[in-house]
């Protein structure tokens, strides 16, 4: 099978989700948790709200860039004029 980027993104947003829900799941079991692991596991779920941060805003960037459709070229003044 050739893996395309949408295939990638595909691949890779599930195991997020479900790495996440079985972090979600340890919930009774935290509380055997060491606090220095959990102080780690807030870091890390800090670093990921981060992360995920950059890639909204890169993902709209691009979404933004697609919008951009209607324009017009002004050749008297050479400048091109967006809606």
């Amino acid at each position: 099978m050739i893996k395309t980027s949408t295939t990638k993104i595909i691949k890779y947003g599930n195991q997020i989700g479900k790495y996440l829900d079985m972090i979600h799941k340890l919930d009774q079991e935290l509380v055997k948790v060491e606090s220095y692991e959990l102080n780690n596991l807030l870091v890390e779920i800090e670093d990921w709200r981060d992360c995920i941060g950059e890639i909204e805003l890169h993902i709209k960037s691009i979404m933004d860039k697609d919008d951009i459709t209607s324009y017009e070229y002004d050749t008297k003044n050479n400048e091109t004029i967006i809606y």
